[in-house]
């Protein structure tokens, strides 16, 4: 916060109110510690992902004209006597832009408003952007902070753990350039402790004969029956500050602000200041949360994935590739219009709000939690270590069914496209010969795992080639198909009514589940956006944008599609409707050259492209999802080791596709229609572990739902109706599934293979976790910590 001499704070500007309490709490403490301020508003750079964009004409000049005359209003509320500049600049982020002017202006401070909220301190994006990334202290002025009484006490927040004395250092160099008192504070949230209280009071006291002073200090130990209480018991100046110290999961010379912090920041009343974490490889102890009360404890739990290297756009791409919209509805309009009808439209609405309330729930635990393990860490963490193991597992069989799938309809289409590329009709029959079929799975299964090996770089190189192709191509597709419509030319020819998207048209409950969980089947992959979390820049906050944004697109392009396909084909139960069992494991095979004419090869490679797109984008989920396991001890140690040269999963990378390859090969054996009902388990598995992840985030946030209607909503109510949702349709095709003619009539012992696969799969998971607590009990026996942090809205 201070250092010898010359010394320049940074003051956050825009024009508006936060922006009038910061300058005037910039000034406060530069004349308290005899700094200069530079006033730095930033104008955020044109970003087709902002809410409005492209802009209307060019209005940069329009902005800056009005930014340099805010910043001139700002600098007036600075005192003639302490010296003030102003910088206007541009950023991709606010956050960014004044990181980067510190660092430029060489500034030891940065200063900020506080953001509309029930309390006076309460964080905005870019605040909360700051205070978990910055490399400067950061001070957060309270709303309608007025500046009028100099500042005159400084209170050092001292916890217990290692690391306080960084908080102790910065206290002592401030006041020793001010006529500041220094007060220690130790709050303490258990008020009736006395021997918990004596103890933080020794520690204070040894805090502060270590501290050197020419300054008065004292001591104080708040405390309360609750942490908000222990902040209110304190006698606040009212020219006084709060120095309080980041988190232990603060990269070294970064700040984060922790848990205990935030809540804090919550109910303070006078301005705070958080000092970034001392570099690791200079200091001996890790710990640095100075705010801490005594008894609590946390442990890091980054697990060595290489960190911001994939951002909103990359992220929503990746999405967008796991869910594979060439090969879902190749694979899935048929199964599903054959249920439903003409009703498919509703159907894949449906299927999409449940979609979208879970996402909002899996955004919400993102920013508590932003943990690679996602299922299974949130709902370890939410309802115990045994359910969050079965939660990981449904996370875990849905991606290995899916992945068999992936390679096996990759393998279609490839000898498909061969066929069509040679003039060859016989290299097209290749796929129906087993062992050629498996051979050449293997070998995409093989590839894939070596990208996704790679790291996140090279998945995203990848990637951003083959979503662009299979997309363009699926549009063309559509547009091919409506033209066909109005020409006359189509094979049914629909019009587009009204009725189709109304799901009372649908003929039961159990044919409106089976639809739902066929079409779930279609929505699922946007969390894997969730499991990369470690590795995006923003991890809190990014992940949970990009998993709306990637189902908003999707949705829109399956509803141009399924109404293009609807209208062209009809539901009829020959040629090619689509009630025709003949053509439904593969529509886009059989439409693509009446649609497409003497350009239906890029169909046939568009689904290549997107079933092999999503076989390698698909791994990084349950790679993850393992590593994650193997981290907190729910898996052997093993599952958790990181190749050192890309920074990834890479046993666990291995493990997923050895375990693909056998299922596939035991299933192609097995089923001769295992594309059809493993697509069917799919959506059970799906509605398990997103429905019990979106009841995770209701049990967790249960009480912090109730601060307000926002946090009521997207903690609370969008969360617990998508779970329940999903979960009834899980139960409902359940039950159907033990029918031997569900799906494609395949049985073994006499019931039904979609729920030997589906509801047997999942009791095989139980096996494995008993089998897993007789070798790692700890696990389920010791509460299940992760790193949590704060949601202030």
């Amino acid at each position: 916060m201070s250092a010898p001499g010359p010394v320049r704070y940074v003051v956050g500007c825009a024009g508006d109110k936060r922006s009038r309490d910061a300058v005037r709490l910039g000034a406060a403490m530069a004349r308290a510690f005899g700094a200069e301020l530079d006033l730095v508003l930033v104008l955020r750079r044109d970003d087709p992902f902002q809410q409005v964009y492209p802009p209307v004409g060019d209005i940069s000049p329009v902005l800056r004209t009005q930014g340099r005359r805010w910043l001139e209003e700002a600098a007036a509320l600075v005192p003639d006597d302490v010296v003030v500049r102003t910088h206007l600049r541009e950023a991709d982020s606010v956050a960014g832009g004044l990181v980067e002017a510190a660092e430029e202006l060489g500034a030891r401070l940065i200063v900020v408003g506080s953001n509309s909220g029930t309390g006076r301190l309460s964080l905005g994006p870019a605040v909360d952007a700051l205070l978990h990334s910055s490399p400067v202290p950061v001070a957060l002025a309270p709303r309608r902070y007025r500046g009028e009484t100099p500042l005159t006490r400084l209170y050092a927040a001292v916890g217990t753990r290692p690391g306080a004395h960084q908080v102790l250092d910065e206290a002592a160099r401030a006041v020793g350039r001010s006529d500041l008192e220094l007060v220690l504070l130790s709050f303490l949230p258990r008020e009736d402790d006395d021997a918990a209280r004596r103890a933080v009071q020794h520690h204070l006291e040894e805090a502060a004969a270590a501290v050197r002073r020419t300054n008065p200090v004292t001591v104080e130990v708040a405390a309360g029956p609750s942490l908000k209480k222990a902040v209110r018991a304190v006698d606040w100046a009212p020219g006084g500050i709060l120095l309080i110290g980041s988190s232990r999961l603060a990269r070294g010379r970064q700040i984060f602000l922790g848990g205990t912090a935030a809540r804090v920041l919550a109910h303070l009343p006078v301005p705070m200041v958080v000092v970034p974490r001392p570099d690791p490889e200079a200091v001996p102890d890790t710990g640095t949360s100075a705010a801490a009360p005594a008894g609590e404890h946390g442990t890091d739990h980054r697990k060595g994935l290489r960190t911001g290297s994939v951002g909103l756009l990359g992220s929503v791409v990746i999405g967008v590739s796991c869910i594979a919209p060439a090969y879902t509805l190749s694979g899935a309009l048929g199964p599903t219009a054959s249920v439903v009808g003409t009703s498919l439209p509703a159907i894949f609405l449906i299927g999409f709000l449940p979609m979208l309330l879970v996402a909002v729930g899996y955004r919400q635990l993102n920013r508590a939690m932003p943990d690679s393990g996602t299922t299974f860490t949130w709902a370890s963490k939410a309802f115990g270590p045994w359910v969050g193991w079965l939660g990981g597992w449904g996370l875990l069989a849905a991606t290995i069914l899916v992945l068999s799938n992936l390679a096996g309809i990759a393998v279609d289409f490839f000898y498909l496209a061969l066929a069509q590329l040679t003039g060859n009709d016989a290299l097209a029959g290749l796929t129906r010969s087993v062992p050629v079929n498996i051979a050449t799975c293997l070998a995409f299964v093989a590839l894939a795992a070596w990208i996704s090996y790679r790291g996140m770089e090279t998945t995203k190189a990848v990637q951003y080639v083959l979503v662009a192709f299979q997309i363009v191509v699926l549009l063309w597709f559509s547009a091919a198909a409506f033209g066909h419509v109005a020409g006359g030319t189509a094979f049914e020819g629909l019009t587009i009514r009204a009725e189709w998207f109304n799901p009372l048209g649908i003929d039961s409950f159990s044919a409106l589940a089976a639809g739902v969980s066929l079409s779930v089947f279609i929505y699922w992959g946007w969390d894997v956006v969730l499991t990369i979390n470690e590795e995006t820049r923003g991890a809190a906050t990014t992940p949970g944008r990009a998993a709306i944004a990637t189902i908003l697109v999707i949705v829109t392009l399956y509803l141009t599609i399924a109404l293009a396909v609807l209208s062209y084909s009809g539901v009829a139960e020959e040629g090619l409707g689509l009630g025709n069992e003949e053509i439904q494991e593969n529509i886009f095979a059989a439409l693509a050259g009446p649609v497409m004419g003497p350009f239906a090869i890029l169909m046939s490679l568009a689904v290549l492209s997107s079933s092999a797109a999503s076989l390698q984008s698909t791994f990084v989920s349950p790679a993850r999802t393992m590593l994650a396991m193997g981290h907190y001890g729910a898996l052997p140690s093993r599952y958790a080791r990181i190749a050192p040269r890309f920074q990834s999963p890479g046993y666990a990378t291995v493990a997923a596709a050895v375990v693909t390859a056998v299922f596939y090969a035991v299933m192609r054996v097995v089923s001769e229609n295992v594309l059809w009902d493993t697509i069917t388990a799919l959506g059970m598995m799906v509605c398990f572990y997103y429905g019990v992840t979106a009841l995770a985030c209701v049990w967790y946030f249960r009480r912090q739902s109730r601060r307000s209607a926002k946090a009521f909503l997207a903690q609370f109510l969008a969360p617990l109706l998508g779970g329940i949702l999903l979960l009834v349709f899980f139960v409902q095709t359940s039950w159907d599934s033990m029918d031997p003619d569900y799906g494609s009539g395949s049985a073994i012992g006499g019931v039904g293979l979609v729920f030997v696969l589906g509801v047997g799969i999942l009791l095989l998971g139980v096996v494995v976790m008993v089998l897993q607590h007789r070798r790692n009990p700890a696990f389920f026996r010791e509460r299940f910590e992760t790193t949590e942090l704060p949601v202030l809205d």
